[in-house]
């Protein structure tokens, strides 16, 4: 039996980009794998359900793999997941999407199945092997198998003329000591060539897959810098390395080491995949490592806040299976926005002095501290000031709530943020207990105020304050720091016709302090 390298990054690398990778990142990669001398290349998926969302790689079908070139003298697969397959119970969609192997690249089809799935498939097994592929069985959470259930399972896959095995260790929660008994029971009832698929959640893939190897395993399983689901798979460039180490020459380890520093290295720098002790967790809880993925997507989320969501997690029963309503209930129990409402009447009769971020504010602070002490002001900064310390701000007003989620790191130790939550949580940001929500809505030409938000015109700072103090009942307004902007500069126009506007609709006296364009 000889061994077989088996790279599926194109497609179990796919989850973390939706299967998106450019022609020539494609190229590229299969221009590497090919010089190394690997065994296989597994091209993508062969998604039933075709989702606009998902790159050309989750469907991989004939006419797209057609235009990618590929060579002889190595052998591609797809993989199918079982579910496909038995929700197309009449193969209308299996006998659509396989035509006869001469046609195809394709020379394998691998079907990721569970164990009570393999019974349901005998006609897709039937099928796509009249077809002239060769079918490969992947059994899925092969830690939840017993014994009793592996036997029937490669008995099953004897009587159907199954040649090759996959057990996948589907959350990484293996050590080698259990893949060498996993092993040594599949030789017990199988006698034909099998692999594995190993996962990174506990750091195990590499020693797992190299347990397995040393334990009569031929089929191994690997992808570029372990892109993968969850934490990831065994490292193709670790993987050849060993074995070239053990004497397996025929690899060729340049060519891989080159592409991890290709687009490969900016990939894992933007999705971040490998083990942590957010997959260790939930490998040792049970847990499906997709909830894992979606949780480290989300950006809201701290430490804390990740692994109570996890714990949380481990008290659901059948956590095993993704289910998105699931880790939704959970985010929204664990994370609760803030959403402390701006109250009516919050600045009654009061004096509010309100903070631009014009240079003028640096050079006249005395005299508008000064101004704002003696007339008892309730001091609002636009955005962050770097001239007046946070200790003398109130209220920091934003109103551009993208640049807050980019930013809000700056204002996580601020005492109070007024911002339009309503436009925050179509963007990534963290909680911050501090927050205090007045929404906006943008319609032209229009200035209207209500208990829970106002309309205007346009995000800008400035009417978003002005609204706050009308609905807040303020007095008098006085503004600091608007210097506006360099000379015939038309933002000045518009800042000075925005301000008209603004007065118009309040009825405010506008009040600026030291150096102003729109006085």
């Amino acid at each position: 039996m000889k061994l077989k390298v088996l790279d599926c990054t194109l497609r179990d690398g796919g989850y973390y980009n939706n299967w998106k990778f450019s022609k020539s990142q494609i190229l590229e990669y299969l221009d590497s794998i090919h010089q190394s001398n690997i065994d296989f290349i597994e091209i993508g998926f062969r998604f039933f359900n075709q989702n606009s969302d998902y790159g050309k790689l989750a469907f991989s079908d004939d006419n797209f793999i057609k235009t990618l070139g590929l060579k002889n003298k190595i052998k591609y697969s797809v993989m199918v997941n079982s579910i496909d397959l038995i929700n197309d119970k009449n193969l209308i969609l299996t006998k659509k999407i396989f035509k006869k192997k001469k046609y195809s690249k394709i020379s394998v089809v691998r079907i990721a199945v569970n164990y009570n799935h393999i019974f349901d498939i005998v006609n897709h097994i039937k099928f796509l092997k009249s077809q002239g592929y060769k079918v490969i069985i992947n059994l899925m959470q092969i830690h939840k198998i017993t014994v009793s259930k592996l036997k029937n399972f490669l008995f099953f896959l004897k009587k159907n003329d199954i040649k090759t095995f996959y057990f996948a260790d589907s959350f990484g929660s293996l050590k080698p000591k259990d893949v060498q008994k996993i092993c040594i029971n599949v030789k017990k009832f199988w006698k034909s060539d099998f692999g594995i698929h190993a996962h990174d959640n506990c750091g195990y893939a590499l020693a797992n897959t190299l347990e397995a190897f040393n334990n009569g395993a031929t089929y191994l399983d690997s992808t570029i810098m372990g892109m993968g689901r969850g934490a990831g798979n065994t490292s193709t460039e670790s993987l050849i390395t060993e074995l070239s180490n053990l004497g397996f020459k025929k690899y060729n380890t340049k060519p891989i080491y080159s592409l991890t520093d290709s687009f490969f290295k900016k990939l894992k720098q933007k999705y971040k995949w490998g083990s942590s002790i957010y997959y260790h967790l939930a490998a040792i809880k049970n847990i499906h490592p997709s909830y894992i993925q979606e949780l480290l997507f989300d950006t809201r989320y701290q430490h804390d806040e990740i692994i109570n969501i996890i714990l949380n997690l481990s008290k659901i029963k059948k956590v095993y299976s993704y289910n998105s309503e699931t880790i939704t209930k959970l985010k929204q129990k664990v994370f609760k926005l803030q959403k402390t409402k701006l109250p009516k009447l919050w600045c009654a009769e009061k004096n509010i002095l309100i903070l631009g971020q014009g240079k003028s504010v640096e050079f006249d602070k005395k005299q508008i501290l000064k101004i704002a002490k003696k007339n008892k002001c309730i001091i609002l900064s636009l955005n962050i000031n770097q001239y007046i310390p946070n200790k003398l701000i109130d209220f920091h007003i934003v109103s551009d709530v993208k640049r807050y989620s980019l930013d809000q790191h700056n204002y996580k130790d601020l005492k109070k943020i007024i911002l339009p939550l309503n436009i925050l949580e179509k963007f990534s940001y963290k909680k911050n207990k501090n927050l205090i929500n007045y929404n906006l809505e943008i319609k032209k030409d229009t200035f209207k105020i209500n208990e829970n938000g106002c309309i205007l015109p346009n995000e800008l700072a400035i009417g978003y304050a002005i609204a706050l103090c009308k609905y807040g009942g303020a007095k008098n307004l006085f503004f600091a720091g608007f210097d506006g902007y360099n000379d015939n500069d038309e933002l000045n126009i518009k800042l000075k016709n925005y301000f008209k506007f603004l007065l118009t609709k309040t009825k405010f006296k506008f009040n600026f302090l030291g150096k102003s364009l729109f006085k």
